[in-house]
């Protein structure tokens, strides 16, 4: 009975409507909702590091793929989370590093296939729509994790007015992606500054794209349905 009911709850997290829908829940909650909270100090620090771990699993549980890339995604996640509660333990550069190059690994394993799966063509409209915010959700957390990398290896690498850790980071990857820029926090070294501009470029093309290509599908249905 409990095998059966088990069975049934992975097939419905597996399917092709579900999954965008709990990675985008825990993306929201991971990015907006547990940084303000442990900053006001109404949570304990771990919750955000938790929170990240559970991003990944939540991924690789629900993301709709192959067998063995859901494989290589549960080790490269689970080898992430590892490391991430490992650097909490011991703080060093060489594992934080490691768990975040394994994390952007993880994310854009995600990402992908959140685009072949759900923006494909043929989708119903909510699950497109849901799977679109996700996408963009998880460049706006790849590019945080990349930030951080870079201020891991250089400290001076940004010129941070208010400086509160990796919120400040998600804070600065979401107001690039979307150019907004309100010049609080300043990308000074070379690798920051170009990431940024990348991020930018990344964030208006992934617009422009998702948009002319739902545009044309849409103009190519009401086309044959006048025919």
């Amino acid at each position: 009975m409990i095998t059966k009911q088990l069975e049934k709850l992975a097939s419905h997290l597996w399917s092709e409507g579900g999954g965008p829908y709990y990675l985008l829940i825990m993306l929201f909650l991971a990015i907006f909702v547990a940084p303000p909270l442990v900053l006001a100090q109404i949570l304990p620090q771990v919750v955000i590091h938790v929170a990240m771990a559970l991003v990944l699993l939540t991924g690789v549980i629900t993301v709709p793929c192959h067998t063995s890339v859901r494989l290589i995604a549960f080790l490269i996640a689970i080898v992430a989370v590892i490391g991430r509660f490992v650097e909490v333990v011991m703080s060093g550069q060489i594992p934080a590093a490691t768990e975040i190059v394994l994390s952007v690994v993880t994310l854009t394993i995600f990402a992908a296939l959140i685009i072949r799966q759900f923006l494909a063509r043929g989708q119903a409209i909510k699950h497109r729509i849901a799977g679109a915010v996700a996408v963009y959700m998880l460049l706006g957390l790849l590019w945080a994790r990349l930030y951080e990398l870079v201020k891991l290896i250089d400290p001076g690498a940004f010129k941070i007015a208010h400086d509160e850790g990796l919120a400040t980071l998600f804070y600065f990857s979401f107001v690039t992606l979307v150019t907004i820029g309100y010049g609080d926090v300043v990308p000074v070294s070379l690798v920051a500054r170009n990431l940024a501009i990348l991020e930018g470029l990344t964030g208006q093309l992934y617009l422009v794209i998702l948009i002319s290509s739902l545009v044309a599908e849409r103009s190519a249905k009401t086309g044959s349905n006048l025919n």
